[in-house]
């Protein structure tokens, strides 16, 4: 009684979104500007099959309890699956790129936050090591390094995976990796196209703001310093947590929070795709919906 046709239409509406929540970690429309994008690119996606993967990738369920309610064979699950991890994560191009700002990168000190989350795995068999060993949660994983933009909503870099046994400098050092591409902003090159544009827009002397863990690089990077102002100081703890507001998005994935049972026999490409797959949706959700918080 007293419910008005608008009113009642807004309960059914919020009782339909709490059943996409249980079901997906993405919105729907965070859904839709991926899969229109994939789309868009000429990638060969079926709607039915995407979500059956976003739903994979959000709670991580047995093969067998997925392709029930998908109605299809394990092996049919697990190739579309794959099919689709595939075409998301060649996204990374499009999607975790510099930022082309002249006018606003030119006075900033600071590029970006860059930091280190471990994801669980099964300990290899045929590879048995101490190498994989994290100690953030006290067994095997594969570390990743992501860097994010402190001025602007972008996810500006990531590279790995790696044994979590690698320290977060030692990623840092990799060849190929971050400590080469920032101190020479001439050669810093995503994509071949950007050159010009990345020659102009990135100098030399800029620094990445981290956190303890990546303390021995101190012309290329700025980490915790009883010294800095009181100002600085507060700069950098917000910049810092910045970045873990994003690592905490990424845990919401249940593929990556749970222990991967799929193995890195395969040379971790898989794991690598489900990694890029996500922070990807996690990019268009921060351009579509949820910006980070401003630093």
């Amino acid at each position: 009684m007293g419910w008005d046709d608008e009113k009642i239409t807004a309960s059914l509406d919020k009782a339909k979104l709490n059943k996409w929540k249980g079901a997906f970690v993405p919105s729907a429309g965070v859904c839709a500007s991926v899969f229109n994008t994939l789309v868009l690119h000429n990638h060969r996606v079926d709607l039915v099959n995407f979500l059956m993967t976003i739903f994979w990738l959000s709670n991580y369920p047995v093969m067998s309890f997925i392709c029930q309610l998908w109605k299809v064979t394990e092996k049919t699950c697990s190739v579309h699956i794959k099919k689709h991890l595939e075409a998301m994560s060649a996204l990374k191009e499009l999607k975790i790129r510099w930022i082309l700002n002249n006018i606003n990168m030119a006075n900033a000190n600071f590029l970006m936050t860059v930091d280190g989350t471990h994801c669980r795995i099964e300990e290899p068999r045929t590879q048995p090591s101490t190498e994989w060993y994290s100690h953030k949660f006290n067994g095997p994983g594969l570390a990743y390094e992501i860097g994010l933009s402190i001025f602007y909503n972008q996810i500006m870099w990531v590279n790995g995976p790696f044994r979590a046994g690698t320290s977060d400098l030692q990623i840092y050092r990799q060849p190929g990796g971050l400590k080469e591409r920032i101190p020479q902003g001439k050669n810093f090159i995503l994509l071949s196209f950007y050159l010009f544009c990345l020659r102009t827009s990135v100098s030399q002397g800029k620094r990445l703001i981290a956190d303890k863990g990546y303390n021995g690089e101190p012309e290329t990077l700025s980490t915790p310093n009883d010294f800095d102002s009181v100002k600085l100081k507060t700069f950098k703890k917000r910049a810092r947590a910045h970045q873990e507001t994003l690592n905490g998005r990424l845990k919401r994935f249940k593929v990556l929070e749970n222990c991967f049972r799929h193995g890195t026999e395969d040379n971790m490409i898989f794991h690598k795709r489900v990694f890029y797959s996500c922070l990807i949706i996690c990019q268009f959700e921060i351009e579509t919906e949820a910006p980070l918080f401003e630093v």
